[in-house]
């Protein structure tokens, strides 16, 4: 279902190419999936099946009476959470959204679909072959690849709709070196050109300096695009750590000296596992040497590297205050890449966007 819901340029310059709503199981073996693209400004809803077939009766029933009310709630939590892009009263009622135009997925299709590289159609066949993903999943995903407005990895794509988990993923990278890298990243979103990523990798020979650390330093990027290409490249969040109440007691789990030399500060703990922000969420030996002295899962997210350095002074200057006010207003400086860790830090900021469940949705209320 196509509905016009808004300019595919509206509201602010930085968003997703698409935003999961929900995912709402029907009766049988179809679930109904709702997402907004960001490129067409259009709401979507797909039947997944394992036949292909139309709507039946008790699905459009189960739609009409569950379904879609839901769906406004959720809808109306999207518009406060990302303004401009849905008009302000798409629907009024649920008999607005016509079961009629339901695109159908079947998750047994396997219509061919042209991938946007070479490299990404290996990738997911290796993902098919692993386990990791199916081959309804794999062309879903290249189906949202292609229509976002700007280079999106596949990588990004199946972790945001929850076809795989984002370690699950990096691992998988990792084992078969398909890595995508900053330079690659960047030259395909086109914020440098080829012959500047040369010309900076030769800068970068001889120093201590990263790749993103050079190119910010020759002026031809800004922090926080590069920071934004990182996150894109390792699927973990931006955030605005200023945003975040830090409790003292985390202060424990890492050490000062530690925390200063590799530029990563603790920002809350939710059970088992702790949220970290680092310089280079990219230092895998880092987190894992943080797991193993913890005995905690350690995800990581990304800040500005001067706000990072104050939440260190937060934390560990006797005297300073755990939070301060969000510098504009937002918790996160770029798409939500892992809504998983995106949910636990919206908790545990001053304020936020419309809280989602652990499967990236928005939650109700």
């Amino acid at each position: 279902m196509n509905t016009d819901t808004g300019g595919p340029n509206a509201g602010a310059i930085s968003r997703q190419p698409y935003y999961l709503i929900g995912q709402w199981p029907l009766p049988g073996d179809g679930r109904l999936r709702a997402f907004v693209s960001s490129a067409r400004g259009t709401l979507h809803l797909a039947r997944v099946s394992a036949d292909g077939s139309e709507l039946t009766p008790p699905e459009a029933s189960e739609c009409y009476g569950r379904i879609f009310p839901e769906l406004l709630r959720r809808l109306h939590h999207f518009r406060l959470e990302v303004p401009g892009l849905l008009r302000d009263a798409p629907f009024t009622d649920s008999s607005e959204l016509p079961t009629c135009s339901i695109e159908r997925t079947p998750a047994n299709d396997h219509e061919a679909v042209e991938d946007s590289s070479e490299r990404t159609g290996r990738l997911g066949e290796l993902l098919i072959r692993d386990g990791l993903i199916t081959g309804a999943q794999l062309e879903a995903a290249l189906r949202l690849q292609a229509a976002s407005q700007s280079y999106v990895p596949l990588g990004h794509v199946l972790v945001a709709h929850n076809f795989i988990p984002r370690k699950a993923l990096t691992r998988m990278l990792g084992r078969y070196q398909k890595s995508a890298r900053l330079g690659e990243v960047l030259v395909k979103a086109g914020h440098i050109t080829a012959a500047q990523l040369d010309e900076a990798l030769e800068h970068q020979r001889g120093t201590p300096l990263r790749l993103g650390q050079m190119l910010v330093r020759l002026g031809w990027l800004r922090e926080t695009t590069m920071r934004e290409a990182l996150c894109t490249q390792l699927h973990v969040n931006f955030v605005d750590v200023d945003a975040i109440a830090i409790d003292r007691d985390l202060a424990r789990l890492i050490p000062e000296s530690f925390a200063r030399r590799y530029s990563v500060v603790p920002l809350l703990r939710v059970d088992d596992v702790v949220v970290v922000a680092m310089d280079n969420p990219a230092r895998t030996d880092v987190i894992a040497g943080l797991e193993k002295s913890a005995g905690l899962t350690v995800e990581a997210v990304t800040s500005l590297g001067h706000k990072l350095r104050a939440a260190m002074d937060r934390l560990y200057t006797a005297g300073e205050s755990p939070q301060v006010g969000p510098s504009n207003g937002s918790l996160f400086l770029g798409p939500i890449r892992d809504y998983a860790v995106a949910e636990h830090l919206m908790r545990a900021s001053r304020r936020g966007p419309a809280p989602r469940d652990a499967d990236g949705r928005l939650a109700d209320g």
